[in-house]
């Protein structure tokens, strides 16, 4: 599919991969072609994307916990400050 894009001359990529050997390839060809790549959530192995974003899943969880929490028992917050 990549490749695909690479052919067409495409503006932009934007890929989210799971593997993250399999891509290195056509990242790099559409790299070399000064085709703009970003790459989300899992870079790629020696791959030189323009850019890459990702999410702290950690810290994310964290404050989904909070957020449940709270949801569940209004007076959690204060009970935190508490203990």
């Amino acid at each position: 599919m990549v490749e695909d894009f690479i052919t067409r001359g495409v503006n932009g990529i934007v890929l989210a991969p799971r593997d993250d050997v399999a891509l290195r390839a056509p990242v790099a060809e559409a790299v070399r072609r000064k085709i703009p790549m970003v790459i989300i959530d899992s870079n790629l192995q020696g791959a030189q994307p323009v850019s890459f974003v990702a999410t702290d899943n950690f810290v994310g969880g964290q404050r989904r916990a909070r957020h449940l929490a709270t949801l569940l028992n209004p007076d959690f917050e204060k009970w935190l400050k508490e203990n």
